[in-house]
């Protein structure tokens, strides 16, 4: 399967082909007849859908990610900038400082009992301890196991017990949740446990031990805390614990004072050339990211479309006192981006080498067969592939609107309404209808300084935009009464449909929103 190089993003696609000549296994895949597809679109073979190629070109690379920053990026790049976080007292690393720090965490963490193969576990969020300890782990052979830091406590749990991690590393508070107060109280032996030893609780089996980030800002009132908590270890200790407390080792002094902040950052280096800097925020914050591209002249922007439609809304509020010209490219990925929006990204933020991610975590890795032999990944997204080789996402296809025996797209009608001056968000639905088996309900965010937007008004943009069974025949206008003021999204930005069709049933009935057929 790994010979097909077709892994790296995958698609369920369904369409009509014609027959395909036959062509070597190792670089096509190749069907005949009417049938479900999942593969990757990078190229069209003349006259045919049916066949399609990945690159092949450059090789994949074999270095591991400690050797490739050894040989590619420090005997080439160690002067240029690598990290500036400036929440965090505006640390400025170069590749060469970056390494220093991943040294020390990596001894650091040898020292504290940690061995290759073990699993550890962290909830961080954006900092640059959370840089230095990803790296750190692979040069020792570790796994960090990333967990989501909308987490509550019983799902961090879980996910310990599913991948059976021996170190926890993570902060007090992460989204203002106390996870540590929660934990501690989720496990009874930790009470009896004295320091310095390994911890055996019944309800998680494998964890040996807890390390805490300081984030509070305060170390004493902290490290006070912990005097009540014997098991939690300051990583900065951990980081230092082959060196010992030098105030006159900068490095030191410097890793010891940023350790800590919020949310999450996924820090990997390009093949060839490593980036200029990777600029961390604490936490999402669309002010606080249009004055870091503006100050630090960024070149690159990456996030979901939320994220992309936060930092366009605050250059509606700031005007033209920011300078952001200096975006060029970037990725956006996560959920749709609805073509209105992509313009808008090229015209004010000018990233007109903005890349469109799609993949998923699970195609990451090697796939391998399961049981029943299935070869190929089942992602429920529609897509169609155009003579060119273009894959186009179209939606997902529980999220397929059937109205009288006709697919309706939700992406579609997304995008008309978006398309719309004083519409900001928009999300189709399905909704039960007893003639046509489902109706078109839309659920619309509308603009801050929007003025008497009716829901007729957008019936009828759509019905001028798009075939007319398009048209919706339920209207929610977020923020009005009874009515949850945005759309439900998961951690990550992705519209929670399956939410807003448990909210339009229960709207429904009540008649608190309706629209005249």
């Amino acid at each position: 399967m790994s010979n097909l190089g077709l892994m790296r993003a995958t698609s369920r696609v369904r369409q009509s082909v014609t027959p395909a000549p036959v062509i070597p296994l190792r670089r096509h895949v190749y069907i005949k007849g009417r049938k479900y597809l999942s593969h990757t679109a990078y190229s069209v073979q003349p006259g045919t859908h049916s066949i399609v190629s990945g690159p092949l070109n450059p090789p994949l690379s074999e270095l591991t990610l400690p050797n490739f920053y050894r040989t590619q990026i420090l005997p080439h790049h160690a002067p240029r900038p690598a990290l500036i976080s400036r929440h965090e007292h505006n640390v400025r690393w170069d590749f060469a400082e970056f390494d220093i720090q991943i040294e020390r965490m990596a001894r650091g963490l040898l020292a504290a009992g940690i061995k290759p193969g073990d699993r550890v576990a962290t909830i961080m969020g954006n900092c640059s301890a959370y840089a230095v300890l990803q790296w750190a782990c692979a040069r020792i052979g570790a796994i960090i196991v990333t967990m989501n830091p909308a987490y509550q406590v019983h799902e961090i749990l879980a996910a310990l017990n599913a991948v059976a991690a021996s170190t926890l590393i993570l902060t007090p508070i992460v989204r203002k949740s106390p996870l540590l107060q929660g934990i501690f109280d989720a496990l009874p032996t930790l009470a009896s446990t004295s320091s310095g030893q390994e911890i055996h609780d019944p309800v998680l089996s494998s964890l040996r031990r807890i390390f805490v980030v300081d984030n509070t800002g305060d170390n004493a009132r902290f490290r006070t805390e912990l005097g009540r908590r014997p098991c939690a270890v300051d990583l900065a200790e951990i980081a230092s614990a082959q060196y010992g407390p030098e105030p006159q080792d900068e490095a030191e002094k410097l890793l010891n004072r940023v350790l800590g902040q919020h949310d999450v950052i996924n820090l990997q280096f390009t093949r060839h050339e490593p980036p200029k800097y990777y600029r961390l925020i604490g936490s999402f914050s669309p002010k606080a990211i249009v004055q870091a591209v503006s100050e630090e002249r960024c070149t690159a922007l990456h996030g979901v479309p939320t994220h992309f439609i936060g930092v366009l809304e605050e250059l509606d509020r700031v005007g033209s006192s920011v300078d952001m010209s200096s975006l060029r490219t970037g990725i956006a990925a996560g959920s749709p981006v609805p073509i209105d929006l992509m313009r808008k990204l090229i015209e004010r933020l000018n990233l007109h080498d903005l890349t469109i991610a799609y993949g998923m975590k699970q195609t990451s890795i090697v796939m391998r067969s399961d049981e029943e032999g299935t070869l190929w990944m089942h992602t429920g997204d529609q897509a169609v592939i155009d003579r060119e080789g273009y894959l186009k996402i179209t939606g997902r296809i529980k999220d397929l609107i059937i109205r009288g025996g006709e697919n309706l797209s939700p992406v579609q009608i997304e995008n008309c309404l978006t398309s719309h001056p004083q519409i900001v968000e928009a999300a189709a639905i399905g909704v039960p209808d007893k003639r046509f088996g489902e109706a078109v309900g839309v659920w619309i965010l509308l603009r801050p300084d929007a003025t008497s937007f009716s829901r007729q008004e957008a019936v009828d943009w759509v019905k001028a935009k798009m075939n007319p069974q398009n048209a919706p025949v339920w209207v929610w206008l977020l923020g009005e009464a009874g009515v949850p003021p945005e759309l439900p999204k998961t951690a990550s930005g992705k519209v929670m449909k399956n939410v807003l069709r448990d909210w339009a049933n229960n709207l429904l009935p009540s008649g608190d929103i309706s629209l005249m057929r």
